[in-house]
């Protein structure tokens, strides 16, 4: 079976391994072609809607040196938000010398915590991509959830929800 296929043969969400989706990234923002930009807004397409937000946050970052290994919580500002994961804005790279998602992507799972209007979301994640935006002055970072309890995934449901029905009126 194709990767990226279901049993079904339809196409839920096509995803390449981080390395060759990140050449493959490269390749079409620089590319004039309009065939290969259509390529890359397909491989763009997420399961769940997202939505804008402006939500503050933080990220547990772990920083080694030698033996001892110091953990942060590091302020950061989430600017959209799905079911599936986010993206959240950060003046902070690096952290004591180190690149704090340039060896993550992909691999290691990090703790965010969401504060959203009246609860706490906490989970792990996964850094999928970054990279830095004149609109904001920052760096951006998207994240895709890894694993949610139930009390979370409602929560977020919750907020999802309220957030869509505002939209509305």
């Amino acid at each position: 079976m194709p990767y990226g296929q279901t049993h079904t043969g339809r196409h839920k969400q096509a995803q390449a391994p981080p390395v060759c989706r990140l050449l493959f990234e490269v390749l079409c923002l620089a590319s004039k072609d309009p065939g290969v930009k259509k390529m890359w807004r397909y491989l763009e397409q997420r399961l769940y809607k997202r939505r804008s937000v402006n939500l503050n946050a933080e990220i547990g970052v772990e920083i080694k040196k030698g033996n001892v290994v110091k953990k942060y919580l590091l302020p950061v500002k989430v600017i959209n938000l799905s079911l599936q994961g986010c993206c959240f804005i950060t003046d902070t790279i690096l952290l004591n010398g180190k690149h704090l998602f340039l060896e993550d992507i992909g691999s290691k799972k990090i703790d965010i915590q969401i504060y959203l209007s009246d609860n706490l979301i906490k989970t792990l994640a996964k850094v999928i991509w970054f990279d830095y935006t004149q609109e904001y002055k920052k760096f951006k970072v998207g994240l895709s959830f890894e694993f949610m309890e139930d009390i979370n995934m409602k929560f977020l449901k919750q907020y999802l929800s309220l957030k869509d029905s505002a939209l509305k009126q």
